[in-house]
């Protein structure tokens, strides 16, 4: 799952699109939230708490591809993905909202 932190005086749907686009060479338009998940963050020895926002959103053009910093990406049905195989906590809480939203059931903002 893509994802950044925001630069100063950026809001969260600027920061996904400039996200998404770093990462992925797209532009996108934000369809939803998935709501806000507490987390931590841990860069040279230090942790950071953060609140981590999950969005959903519709590709409006570009080309799709790997860059900035990450090596590669695959596309997967979001059904098939195991919350538990995610490598951070935050994003396995965004799949299993995702999944609940796919298939009928109300989702909870915050966790």
């Amino acid at each position: 799952m893509p994802g950044g932190f925001l630069e100063q005086h950026e809001s969260p749907i600027d920061g996904a699109q400039r996200e998404i686009h770093e990462e992925l060479g797209v532009t996108i338009e934000v369809d939803s939230c998935l709501g806000f998940v507490p987390d931590w963050y841990d860069f040279e020895g230090v942790r950071f708490s953060v609140l981590n926002i999950g969005f959903t959103a519709t590709i409006l053009g570009g080309e799709l591809k790997a860059d900035d910093d990450i090596a590669s990406f695959e596309w997967r049905e979001p059904a098939s993905i195991d919350p538990a195989a995610c490598a951070f906590p935050n994003c396995a809480e965004f799949i299993r909202r995702y999944q609940a939203w796919r298939s009928g059931q109300s989702v909870a903002l915050f966790a």
